[in-house]
């Protein structure tokens, strides 16, 4: 398995900045959107340090709940018709 990026794990960690700093007010959506965010960048880290202590068995458990994770992130960011 290849480690993730850093780069890319950066970008998550901008995205919950940008999101975090925004002017318009905090609502259920915007939170469920930071909070997933959150947990994703958390899992991709975490993800990382097992491969690198060559813990593939429990790396994918973690990259299975990053990816549905990642679905809902998908879901709730998508703008509203």
């Amino acid at each position: 398995m290849e480690l993730i990026d850093e780069g890319l794990l950066h970008t998550y960690d901008k995205a919950i900045e940008s999101y975090v700093g925004a002017k318009e007010e905090i609502g259920p959506a915007k939170a469920a959107i930071i909070a997933l965010l959150n947990s994703y960048s958390s899992k991709m880290s975490d993800i990382n340090l097992l491969i690198k202590n060559n813990r593939y068995a429990s790396a994918n458990i973690i990259i299975r709940t990053a990816f549905e994770n990642e679905i809902y992130i998908r879901l709730y960011s998508r703008p509203k018709k």
